[in-house]
């Protein structure tokens, strides 16, 4: 496992230890897991490896997908594949989120 799946998996552990619910965890965790093969394909192991353009790239492909009909992903299948994205722990800074280069202070 990579630097960053020990990471994606240390988010879940906190979501349960939260209260999320089963199925928001098994969701965020397949969700986190396309995350991290789309940057170890682009080369990166470690969450702070992890730009804005990397994030950016992510969302293009998830645009550009099809699924096995040929057919694009819908927009609100996009968008909940980038949630967990937005609310992953930045090991830059623990207080904040990962977001790339642009850092959203949490307010707990």
């Amino acid at each position: 496992m990579t630097p960053m799946g020990t990471d994606a998996r240390d988010y879940l552990e906190w979501m349960e230890i939260h209260n999320y619910a089963e199925t928001t965890i098994g969701c965020r965790g397949r969700y986190l897991g396309y995350v991290v093969a789309f940057a170890k394909d682009k080369g990166m192991g470690e969450a702070k490896e992890v730009t804005l353009e990397l994030l950016l790239a992510y969302q293009h492909a998830l645009f550009a997908h099809r699924k096995r009909d040929g057919r694009p992903l819908s927009f609100g299948t996009q968008a909940q594949r980038l949630v967990p994205v937005g609310q992953w722990p930045s090991p830059r800074q623990p207080d904040t989120w990962l977001c790339g280069q642009q850092v959203a202070v949490c307010v707990a």
